[in-house]
């Protein structure tokens, strides 16, 4: 007999899950899938347009709805909220992730009520990341075809990893080098890339569960047989939805067989979990997902004012005067060529810049004051206050 429990939810229209074809998000459906909630009670959405492989992860997502009987994009989040000023916006983003996250997306209002969305975040833990030693994790974060133009960024970072392992060995906290790397991708670019993200969510009044950022994860063994960090995701869809794992990953990724089999011998004296699959017997789809995101030329006002930001005369010179015109031109070339977060490498450049005139401003204002909107003063942004 399968193991199955009810749990009661009123059904609701401030909670999404996200579901792509990829590894992470379909971990979390095992979750949802074994609670005994009725997905349909909450807005499970699958991006359906022609960006990045978005194509390729809504046909998974939508032969997984299939399999299962719920409904995909099914309703629209409650979004009724105060509306940013574009200003205020990237003023936000910039100020609460630092220049932090390279999918830029940029939030812009205040949702009147809370939204809570569930996310596979951080899903590169149980993939294989932590399982470098010291010197695996610097090449993993190389390239030895790095652009001329972008050597200065490449060569800054490894004198900061560097740094940064010389501190922690000196300081005698870690047994070894497999510990040292460990630590480096969880605190450093975990908390920063995914937690950075999740602060900027957290201002609009959206609250971002991540539960593969949670550190118990990292107290479980990665590797059950010691070879492959695949173990450990084939554990969790062998034991809570075996048939998961029947469904094409994007990428054309597979779990490794031998991980599946040995998953298959961990369980074969445990209970099954039946997840139930009758909640919808048609494929439905009413909507597409809208995001309040940066992440193509589609968002037209704010991909202009960012893009009329980043080309004006004052952040043009500032930045050239600190690196080679090169670095300036690949940031340009890609906000044109590229439709996928087109924007990404401007907001690291305008993050370096706003910082730099924040240290003058710095010392001006907050001997006397420490009124933030004193930061607002960057000429970058009065140049352009919209």
């Amino acid at each position: 007999m399968g193991i199955y429990f009810t749990f009661p939810k009123k059904k609701t229209d401030n909670i999404s899950f996200d579901l792509s074809g990829g590894f992470d998000t379909r971990m979390l459906l095992t979750i949802l899938l074994n609670s005994g909630i009725n997905p349909n009670e909450i807005n499970i959405f699958s991006r359906q347009d022609k960006v990045h492989d978005h194509e390729v992860d809504f046909e998974i997502a939508k032969n997984i709805s299939l399999k299962y009987g719920f409904k995909l994009n099914n309703y629209n989040l409650n979004r009724k909220g105060n509306i940013w000023t574009l200003q205020d916006s990237l003023f936000n983003s910039l100020y609460v992730k630092l220049g932090f996250h390279k999918e830029f997306y940029l939030t812009n209002k205040f949702y009147t009520k809370p939204l809570f969305t569930f996310r596979g975040s951080n899903g590169e833990s149980l993939r294989g990341m932590p399982h470098f030693n010291i010197n695996g994790f610097i090449q993993a974060h190389s390239n030895n075809n790095v652009p001329k133009y972008k050597k200065e960024f490449y060569n800054s970072s490894m004198r900061l990893i560097k740094r940064s392992i010389s501190f922690l060995k000196d300081k005698k906290t870690f047994d070894d080098s497999f510990d040292i790397a460990s630590t480096l991708y969880y605190k450093a670019l975990g908390k920063n890339h995914f937690g950075k993200s999740a602060i900027e969510k957290f201002t609009a009044n959206i609250f971002r569960l991540d539960p593969l950022m949670d550190p118990d994860i990292k107290t479980i063994k990665y590797n059950i047989n010691g070879k492959t960090p695949h173990d450990l995701i084939s554990y969790i869809f062998i034991r809570f939805g075996k048939d998961l794992i029947n469904f094409p990953f994007q990428g054309k990724r597979k779990l490794n067989i031998e991980s599946i089999k040995n998953a298959k011998r961990l369980n074969q004296n445990s209970r099954p979990y039946v997840i139930k699959s009758d909640y919808n017997a048609k494929f439905y789809i009413d909507s597409e997902r809208t995001s309040p995101s940066l992440s193509s030329k589609n968002d037209n006002d704010a991909f202009l004012y960012l893009t009329k930001l980043c080309k004006s005369s004052r952040f043009v010179n500032i930045l050239n005067n600190m690196y080679d015109n090169n670095v300036y031109n690949w940031a340009n070339k890609y906000s044109i060529e590229s439709n996928y977060f087109p924007l990404r490498h401007y907001y690291a450049l305008l993050a370096i810049v706003i910082t730099l005139e924040n240290l003058s401003l710095n010392q001006k204002y907050m001997k006397n004051s420490t009124n933030i909107e004193n930061y607002k003063s960057s000429q970058i942004f009065q140049d352009l206050v919209v």
